[in-house]
């Protein structure tokens, strides 16, 4: 009987932590929300989905590799230094792995990318991004592969000078009098 009940809560557990994958990835670049910076990335810790989606960059990175069940999240850059360490575990599918990368436009710009595909330990890839753009990060399991992936984001903003006005908005990169660096 106490393995019945540890095998269930083993798997309550699993879908309590499942479901604490914050903030939300989306399969499609294009339609995912954007969030204020990437530091709303820092801490992330969640397996990938095993759900397929083709619709995406082909290969996953110039380099090379083909897209399966890639993740998506997009965020503002205010610019500066930017360095993105993705730690992998448990690959239960295949054992393959993850890639990841870094871009401006979806599937173009890259800023990064890793092409070969780790199924343990972490890489971190860094990169000088432009201000006012929408970057794209995504984690593609190679081969559709499954695994538990964390993220970890430092960053360096560069070093602004005075506040420009156009049209009279506090900052060049949004359109409103409310919004500023």
């Amino acid at each position: 009987m106490k393995y019945i009940l540890f095998g269930f809560l083993a798997i309550l557990m699993r879908e309590v932590t499942i479901g604490q994958c914050l903030p939300a990835s989306n399969g499609i670049c294009d339609g995912t929300p954007v969030l204020c910076s990437a530091n709303e990335l820092n801490g992330y810790s969640c397996q990938l989905s095993g759900l397929i989606n083709w619709p995406s960059c082909d290969p996953v990175c110039p380099s090379g590799g083909k897209a399966y069940n890639t993740e998506w999240w997009r965020f503002w850059s205010f610019g500066g230094n930017v360095c993105v360490t993705v730690s992998v575990s448990n690959c239960n599918l295949v054992n393959k792995g993850i890639q990841f990368g870094l871009m401006e436009d979806c599937c173009t710009n890259y800023f990064f990318c890793e092409s070969n595909c780790f199924n343990s330990g972490s890489r971190t890839l860094c990169a000088e991004l432009r201000p006012c753009t929408i970057c794209n990060f995504f984690i593609n399991g190679c081969e559709g592969d499954v695994c538990n992936v964390n993220i970890s984001v430092t960053s360096t903003p560069p070093t602004l000078g005075p506040s420009v006005k156009i049209d009279g908005n506090a900052s060049p990169c949004f359109g409103s009098k409310n919004n500023s660096y």
